[in-house]
C-alpha cells in the first residue's frame, strides 16, 4: 500500500485535496463504493460530503452522529420533536429560520413575545394549580402554542403565512405515535419524498440519499427497541 501525509493551511484546503485524490482514484478505475473517508469530526465529514457532491462524485454518509447533523435530517428531527413536545421551542425556531420558511428576525421575536404572553395567561389563571403558578413564564413558553394562537401580534403578511404553514405541519404529525411513521410523515410534509424519486443523477437527489440513509437508521433502531415512540427516538438520536 501507499501512505501519503499532507499538511494544509485550513479545512477548505484539506477538503479540496481529499476530493482531488478521490477524483484521481476514480479516473484510475477505482469504484466509488471501494473508497472510504474517515474523519475525526462530523463537521469535517459533512464538508467533504458536500464537496464531493458539488464535483458530481457519488458519496454517502454512514453513521448516526454524522447523518443526524445534515441539514435535511436536522429539519426532519426538528419537525417531529416540535410535534411531540410543546416546549421544544428550539426545534420550532430551527424550522422557522430554515431555508424553507426563512422567517425574519422581527417576526421571530414577535412570536417569542407572544409565547411568553400565552404562558403568563396560563400561569395567572385562577384555575391553574397553585404549585404551577410560581413557574417561570419564559421557561414554560411555547413557540408551538404561539403558532396556533398568533393573536394580534404585529408580523409581516409573509411571516404570518409561514407561521400558519408550520403550525399545520406540526399538527399533521402530532398524533402519530410511531417514530418510523412520524419520520416518514415529516419527510412527506417537507416534500423530501419527491426528491427521493427524482432523477437519480441529479445533485439534489444525491443529497436526498442522506434522507434515505436516515430512514434506514430509523428502521434499524425501531427493530432493536421495544419503545418505538417518538419521544424514545428523540432521546436516542440526541
Amino acid at each position: 500500500g501507499e501512505v501519503n501525509v499532507g499538511c494544509y493551511e485550513n479545512t477548505a484546503a484539506e477538503v479540496a485535496a481529499i476530493v482531488s485524490q478521490i477524483s484521481e482514484l476514480l479516473n484510475a478505475g477505482a469504484k466509488p463504493d471501494h473508497i472510504a473517508v474517515l474523519g475525526r469530526t462530523s463537521s469535517t465529514l459533512l464538508k467533504i460530503h458536500e464537496a464531493l457532491l458539488a464535483n458530481e462524485i457519488p458519496a454517502a454518509l454512514i453513521g448516526v452522529e454524522t447523518i443526524s447533523k445534515t441539514p435535511e435530517v436536522v429539519e426532519i428531527i426538528s419537525l417531529i420533536e416540535a410535534a411531540a413536545d410543546p416546549l421544544a421551542s428550539a426545534a420550532v425556531a430551527r424550522l422557522l429560520i430554515s431555508p424553507r420558511l426563512n422567517l425574519g428576525d422581527r417576526d421571530l421575536a414577535a412570536l417569542a413575545d407572544r409565547s411568553v404572553q400565552l404562558a403568563n395567561q396560563v400561569l395567572s389563571d385562577p384555575d391553574t394549580p397553585v404549585e404551577l403558578r410560581s413557574l417561570d413564564s419564559l421557561m414554560q413558553s411555547s413557540l408551538a402554542d404561539a403558532l396556533s394562537d398568533l393573536g394580534d401580534i404585529e408580523i409581516s403578511a409573509a411571516g404570518r403565512t409561514r407561521m400558519r404553514q408550520l403550525a399545520a405541519d406540526i399538527e399533521s404529525i402530532r398524533n402519530v405515535n410511531s417514530a418510523v411513521d412520524a419520520v416518514w410523515k415529516a419527510i412527506m410534509v417537507l416534500n423530501m419524498d419527491i426528491e427521493l424519486y427524482a432523477n437519480p443523477t441529479s445533485r439534489i437527489t444525491q443529497r436526498s440519499n442522506v434522507v434515505a440513509g436516515f430512514m434506514d437508521l430509523v428502521r434499524s433502531w425501531s427493530d432493536s427497541t421495544d419503545d418505538q415512540s417518538v419521544a424514545a427516538f428523540i432521546a436516542w438520536i440526541k
